[in-house]
């Protein structure tokens, strides 16, 4: 959508009319600087063209302010929608590229007439040229007893500390829905007729809903060049096309990655009690399910021995739901700039929101927040900071996002992690116990013949192989049947038997056995503090060193 193209977001609707409602009030109350967070320009500069038009001040022109835009390519421009082309050219704004030169042309006329000054990315000048930071600050002092305002456009939050009491920030929300619908039957309406002989367009009112729900979490412009690319590529509005649309924009965000399951919960041995869990609230953000009055679930922790399946269950959770897995990668959070940490947190969290209903997913979780407990000694802070905004959006969030956080060391993590109201419940992952190793080498043995016609899961013996693995994790099984299939086919490429897998077992040190400490440490502390995942109620045994089979015959060989 063009900058000047105002006629769409004149619609009525109500996130949209909330956020312009929300800056023409702070316009109207003089406030000095406006910093509008957002990657969407031209959606920002529209609202601002509505704001200041004929429009918004019942049409008298006496009202109306002046939009004067800026960045360091063009310099000054005069981009009021409700002034002809010729009216806009002002001698003045020659030569005012450079920030310093922008801001002595605003000083001079900011009492001559009413005025909404959009500076596009000036943050990128304020660490380099403090000259910038002064003549802003110079400005805003006097802007109080004026009709115009500096209003900052730019994807990135990075306030001097010279004008932070100057400066009103707003998020410009990801177009909602009917932002989205509006966007939609615009496009619609500009394919000429003859290009609508050529393609078809005509969707039913569900097949519809489903294409705007499937675009949430994009901007107007990507959603319009999804729509093209669809029309390019299927001659018709495709779904999967605006999807994939969704995948890069997620990708491109940084912090967080758009994971497509292929598992699914009969691939998860074991963790009865998860599954029955995870069952109960599968429709947990449908209609029927907020009629009746239940509340939003926030989430699960999920803490155990590593290879157990955790991060299997976050894919498997995902496809039973079916809803997109949104990965959130902790340390892509963090950046070298002051307050950049804290803005990428702050969107990733409002990409996942606009993405919702979604699952979020924090792996390892300890390892990224770990820090927060001496942050101040150690960064600056930022990682209290970071970590301070993420516990208060679990406590707070509104939308249907659901967490789901990994963790294998217990003893990294906040406290204020673990208390109630973060997450709905926590549960430790233990070691399977035989019934659930048993289940476990059925599911990888059964993966591994639909791909190798010479295995025949009957051919083996299931309760064997899992009375050997002693100790052995879900991870583990599945690498001893790896290991076994290399064995077998070196020696010839002939069919895996029974005593493949037992010889890798045998030379298999597992991580229940080299980390038994650490492991009978987070079993003491989840004994009465989560609920148990697996639906057995005795512990599993882990061997001591003395008692494993075959640890002598580890070798290179």
């Amino acid at each position: 959508m063009s900058q000047g193209n105002t006629e769409d977001l004149a619609a009525d609707l109500t996130l949209e009319e909330r956020q312009k409602n929300y800056i023409e009030t702070l316009i109207k109350a003089r406030y000095p600087i406006i910093w509008i967070v957002t990657h969407e320009e031209g959606r920002a500069t529209a609202m601002l063209e509505i704001i200041s038009s004929p429009q918004a001040t019942k049409k008298d022109e006496t009202k109306c302010r002046n939009v004067i835009a800026w960045d360091n390519v063009r310099g000054l421009q005069d981009i009021s929608p409700w002034k002809d082309e010729k009216d806009r050219e002002n001698p003045k704004f020659a030569n005012t590229a450079h920030p310093t030169a922008a801001i002595e042309q605003i000083d001079a006329f900011l009492e001559e007439e009413k005025n909404l000054v959009v500076l596009y990315d000036i943050h990128k000048f304020f660490d380099d040229n403090p000259t910038v930071v002064r003549g802003l600050k110079n400005v805003a002092r006097g802007l109080g007893e004026t009709y115009t305002n500096i209003i900052i456009v730019s994807p990135q939050l990075n306030i001097p500390i010279e004008l932070e009491k100057l400066i009103t920030v707003v998020d410009l929300e990801l177009p909602s829905f009917e932002r989205l619908a509006a966007e939609y039957d615009h496009f619609i309406s500009l394919i000429g007729s003859g290009f609508r002989n050529e393609v078809d367009i005509n969707v039913t009112a569900e097949e519809k809903k489903s294409i705007i729900s499937a675009a949430q979490g994009l901007t107007t412009e990507e959603f319009g060049e999804a729509l093209a690319k669809s029309l390019v590529t299927h001659k018709g509005i495709n779904k999967n096309v605006i999807l994939d649309e969704k995948k890069q924009a997620v990708r491109k965000s940084g912090a967080l990655e758009f994971y497509e399951t292929m598992e699914d919960i009969s691939s998860v041995g074991g963790m009865e009690n998860i599954k029955r869990y995870i069952g109960q609230r599968t429709t947990c953000f449908s209609d029927s399910a907020i009629e009746y009055g239940l509340p939003l679930p926030k989430g699960i922790l999920l803490l155990g021995v590593q290879g157990c399946g955790k991060s299997l269950m976050c894919k498997a959770i995902s496809s039973q739901w079916g809803l997109p897995l949104l990965r959130l990668d902790v340390g892509a959070i963090f950046g070298g700039y002051v307050g950049e940490s804290e803005s990428n947190m702050r969107a990733a969290i409002k990409l996942a929101e606009a993405v919702s209903p979604c699952i979020l997913w924090v792996d390892e979780i300890e390892k990224g927040l770990s820090g927060s407990q001496s942050s101040n000694f150690s960064d600056g802070g930022t990682t209290s900071r970071v970590f301070g905004s993420f516990v208060t959006w679990m406590q707070e969030k509104t939308k249907p996002v659901y967490l789901i956080a990994t963790a294998n060391d217990v003893s990294q993590l906040p406290p204020e992690l673990l208390r109630k109201g973060r997450f709905d419940e926590i549960f430790f992952v233990d070691l399977p116990s035989e019934t659930e190793k048993e289940e476990i080498f059925s599911i990888h043995l059964g993966k591994k013949a639909s791909k190798i016609n010479e295995i025949n899961v009957a051919n083996f013996d299931i309760s064997q192989l899992a009375a050997k693995c002693s100790g052995f994790s879900g991870a583990e099984i599945e690498q001893v049947i790896i290991d076994a299939l290399y064995n077998s086919y070196s020696d010839g490429q002939r069919a895996l038997v029974q005593e493949d897998i037992l010889n890798s077992i045998k030379v298999t040190k597992p991580l229940s056995v080299t980390m038994k400490e650490n492991i009978d440490a987070a079993r003491a502390w989840a004994k009465n503090r989560a609920r148990r995942a697996s639906g057995e109620s005795a512990d599993v045994d882990i061997p001591d060193l003395d008692d494993m089979e075959g640890l002598e015959e580890l070798s290179l060989e």
